[in-house]
């Protein structure tokens, strides 16, 4: 499916420009000079961008954006501006804007703004969605299913390439769940899964020889770190505060995951030994009265025996018997 680019932009020259020129990006443009038809097309649909133009008349780009984010309040907006107004398109990014661009433009620089804007916009996307699938899937119990579960939905998320699950095994990094393309290089993702259990926190890492960037989150269990939580992607780009709070949120998850399980193993293995200890007391209780038992029924059996009633003897014998088998 194309990503969806509102523009707006009163002059009808730059607009047509911009239009065909996205349009040859690949993405699904809708372009218009008038505010209220802006307006109408958020309402209609929803965008993964809103390029505006700052001075616009009657309704500037500034009151324009405010009044999509009512609509649409995780609309990225990149504000358009010259050059002499560039301290009101900071300001505007102060107010919500995602970034600005100032015109003229080059097509490489458009192109890497509306690339970064995209990508950090998919880190963010449906966070509260994602908190309620994660507390659901930790709540199964099955880890393996959890954490598979936890890693598609990271991937899904986020557009990573790829996303790792790595737990911590006798000192080695074990990958335990993936979902995605398979890793160009697994050193990569463990040495950033590594540096995070280290440092305690989520962090990204620049990955220099394929321009992309990979992310990891320990996974936090009562005792110190049991892992990380990785992903990949080709773009280059710098996680926020809000980016690394998501992920953090994915690893809690699968950190609940495996901290259930290794709760669930201790309670399975005190259970053992308790019906261990439980069966050798019983045993104990119960080979008393039986020993008692037989010798009362070995005399009986001699008694009978003196008495001369064989038929009482043999019966006696066999109480006896029974006895030695239990």
């Amino acid at each position: 499916m194309k990503q969806k680019i509102l523009v707006v932009d009163d002059d009808a020259a730059i607009l047509e420009v911009l239009e065909m020129r996205l349009s040859a990006m690949g993405f699904d443009v809708a372009a218009t000079s008038d505010p209220r038809k802006a307006l109408e097309a958020v309402e209609a649909s929803r965008f993964d961008l809103a390029l505006l133009d700052l001075r616009m008349v009657p309704t500037d780009g500034m009151r324009l954006m405010e009044a999509l984010h009512q609509r649409q309040p995780r609309l990225p907006v990149v504000i358009m501006t010259a050059h002499g107004t560039i301290q009101t398109a900071v300001e505007a990014v102060r107010r919500g804007a995602f970034d600005y661009i100032t015109k003229p433009f080059v097509n490489d620089e458009l192109r890497a703004k509306i690339a970064r804007t995209l990508a950090t916009r998919r880190w963010a996307r449906d966070r509260e969605r994602l908190l309620t699938v994660g507390q659901a899937l930790a709540s199964s119990g099955v880890m393996a299913r959890v954490l598979d579960s936890v890693a598609q939905a990271t991937v899904e998320a986020t557009d990573a390439d790829r996303c790792v699950v790595f737990q911590l095994e006798r000192g080695a990094l074990v990958p335990m769940a993936s979902a995605g393309s398979p890793p160009p290089s697994w050193e990569r993702l463990e040495a950033a899964a590594s540096a995070a259990m280290d440092k305690g926190v989520p962090l990204a890492v620049s990955d220099g020889a394929d321009g992309g960037t990979i992310v990891a989150s320990p996974l936090v269990v009562q005792h110190g770190p049991a892992g990380a939580l990785v992903i990949e992607t080709s773009v280059r780009l710098e996680p926020g505060d809000d980016d690394l709070e998501l992920l953090a949120l994915f690893s809690s998850q699968a950190a609940i995951a495996i901290r259930n399980t290794h709760d669930l193993e201790r309670l399975r293995s005190g259970a053992v030994a308790a019906l261990g200890r439980m069966a050798t007391q019983v045993a104990h209780e119960v080979k008393n009265p039986l020993a008692g038992l037989r010798l009362y029924a070995h005399h009986l059996e001699q008694r009978l025996a003196r008495a001369g009633d064989a038929e009482a003897k043999e019966l006696a014998g066999k109480i006896a018997g029974t006895v030695d088998d239990l």
